[in-house]
């Protein structure tokens, strides 16, 4: 799916899981669940997660390094191991600034674990449940230590939404990776491709009305 896509998705049924297991009718589900609903997509060069995280990076052309001016594959690797230099840079800063703010050890063990990710194959580590459980529990745990756990399930949920929605995808997700490399699949969409834009809509009205009966259904 597109960035577009998995941010709304995710943005979207994150609340539904808060305001299902926690009464929790807060915005800041929406805004967790829409950021970690990216976060797989940190090993893809052209990802909106990617371009957030160092913005312009390599050029005017959108992150990647690939210039299709250019067919020099020398540079385009040079520019690529760069920007996932870069990436890595950015995410051990983060999770150091954590540190030195004496924040819980666990938001620093997080930054460093993402921080591996830009150096992977897309949807490979990324795209599995092992990430999404490790990344969970290591919020979980940093948040708790301020009574806020919830908050860390929340990242947890939205990660585990992105490998959820991939699914439906031609490409599906390698759900046991590093354990096993098959990929399971409903493959109803290919990314990019006009049936593909309008499962997506599909999708997000979906979630749009499940977050509304939701809401409507548990604030009476």
């Amino acid at each position: 799916m597109t960035g577009k896509a998995h941010l709304w998705i995710s943005a979207l049924l994150c609340p539904c899981f808060a305001m299902l297991v926690f009464r929790d009718f807060s915005p800041i589900p929406f805004f967790i669940g829409a950021f970690f609903g990216l976060m797989a997509d940190i090993d893809e060069p052209q990802s909106k997660i990617s371009y957030f995280l160092i913005q312009g990076f390599g050029g005017k052309q959108k992150i990647g390094g690939v210039n299709a001016k250019r067919t020099d594959t020398r540079h385009n690797k040079r520019v690529r191991v760069a920007r996932q230099a870069a990436l890595t840079s950015v995410l051990v800063f983060i999770g150091l600034t954590f540190l030195f703010l004496k924040l819980s050890i666990f938001f620093t063990l997080a930054c460093i674990y993402i921080s591996i990710l830009p150096w992977t194959p897309h949807r490979s580590l990324s795209h599995s449940l092992f990430s999404g459980i490790v990344l969970g529990l290591l919020l979980f745990l940093g948040f708790n230590s301020y009574r806020l756990g919830r908050y860390g399930i929340y990242c947890g949920v939205g990660y585990l939404l992105h490998i959820f929605e991939d699914s439906f995808t031609v490409s599906g997700t390698p759900l046991f990776y590093p354990f096993s490399k098959k990929k399971y699949k409903i493959p109803i969409m290919s990314t990019g491709t006009t049936r593909g834009g309008f499962v997506e809509m599909g999708f997000i009205l979906v979630s749009l009305c499940l977050a509304l009966v939701t809401f409507f259904t548990l604030s009476r």
